[in-house]
């Protein structure tokens, strides 16, 4: 099963698939009961942590259902905004096209399908600079 997890990976790494088409196929593998982990505990939240010398943002767990409402509303008044600027970057422009090609619903079931685990997890040698995603 591990090997083609990271198929899938690779083929989404290299653009020959989609992230919607991997979670989908990842979600159908059909695992045996031998092989079949055991969830201690299954995620629910998301918590954000960024420190360095100028910032220090510790955002509490937020509920995977806030998140993706937060999400949602965040896409819409980005694409809102963006049709009604006169001053468009293109830069700009693409990136809300890929957040709104993003099915958020689906990237937090499966998130909600797995343990808790370090999402991101980034720290300068000297810990003066932080970035943590939590999946709790």
């Amino acid at each position: 099963m591990n090997n083609e997890i990271t198929k899938l990976l690779n083929g989404l790494y290299k653009g020959e698939l989609t992230t919607k088409e991997v979670i989908k196929k990842i979600d159908k593998l059909n695992l045996d009961e031998k092989t079949k982990p055991v969830l201690k505990e299954k995620s629910s939240k998301i918590k954000i942590q960024i420190i360095n010398e100028e910032t220090n943002i510790n955002l509490p767990a937020i509920p995977f259902w806030l998140a993706l409402s937060l999400g949602n509303l965040g896409t819409k008044l980005g694409s809102w905004g963006l049709k009604y600027n006169n001053d468009k970057d293109d830069n700009t422009k693409k990136y809300i096209e890929v957040l709104n090609e993003l099915n958020l619903k689906e990237i937090f079931k499966t998130l909600e399908k797995l343990e808790p685990f370090e999402l991101v997890d980034i720290s300068s040698n000297n810990n003066k600079e932080i970035v943590k995603i939590s999946i709790l």
